[in-house]
């Protein structure tokens, strides 16, 4: 549950920052700055409706969905990769697209990509807790697991 209202909450901040800095301007020629920024925002506004419908089945239901847990684990992994690729994207030509979005209607653009990578870096730090946690944890479930099939072991 606390998770839910934490990743709600770093959803709406994104769509505010990125809603207040606009990207009407042109595209860096160097590299996609504009697009990963709109399927970023896409992202969280995906993210907060998915959220807000899954606490309403929480609500009504009160008990957790297995289904749930695991479409919201590949959308963590996805959302990962995508974070990954903003992050070349960003700190490989951010020098180049400055200087060439310096006086359009696009300049706010490089700060607002920016501001969603660090605020992103969060996400990032959770999958790969979670994925070294279930790596390294997956031997003992599966010994304890097998065990438990046969009591004289």
């Amino acid at each position: 549950m606390q998770e839910i209202i934490s990743d709600g909450c770093i959803s709406v901040i994104i769509i505010l920052i990125s809603s207040m800095n606009g990207f009407r301007g042109p595209e860096c020629s160097f590299s996609p700055f504009k697009m990963w920024v709109e399927v970023e925002l896409g992202y969280y506004v995906f993210n907060v409706l998915f959220l807000i419908s899954y606490f309403q089945y929480l609500k009504r239901v009160r008990r957790e969905s297995i289904a749930f847990l695991v479409l919201n684990g590949l959308l963590g992994v996805v959302h990962c990769g995508w974070l990954i690729y903003g992050n070349v994207c960003y700190f490989g030509h951010s020098a180049d697209c400055i200087d060439e979005l310096q006086d359009t209607e696009s300049a706010n653009l490089t700060w607002t990509m920016l501001i969603q990578i660090i605020i992103g870096y969060w996400p990032l730090l959770k999958c790969v807790t979670y994925g070294t946690i279930l790596v390294c944890c997956a031997p003992f479930i599966i010994r304890a697991m097998r065990r438990a099939r046969r009591p004289d072991a």
